[in-house]
């Protein structure tokens, strides 16, 4: 199921979930990097965007780490 974060041109598209995934788990050079490109992009980011990210890739990727 989509958010409908995913539904202006002002919030997150689905291809930017990949930043939200390294900000969750990257580096600190590597948050600032993916910070910095979804501020270029003009996308407003809060906490609970990551934690959605990182949520629904889990349910889709979780069996990949058992």
């Amino acid at each position: 199921m989509k958010s409908s974060r995913f539904t202006s041109d002002n919030v997150l598209h689905e291809n930017d979930e990949v930043l939200l995934l390294m900000i969750a788990f990257g580096s600190p050079p590597t948050r600032k990097i993916a910070a910095d490109e979804l501020s270029r992009r003009g996308r407003d980011v809060s906490p609970g965007d990551v934690a959605l990210a990182v949520m629904t890739n889990f349910y889709t990727l979780g069996p990949t780490f058992n």
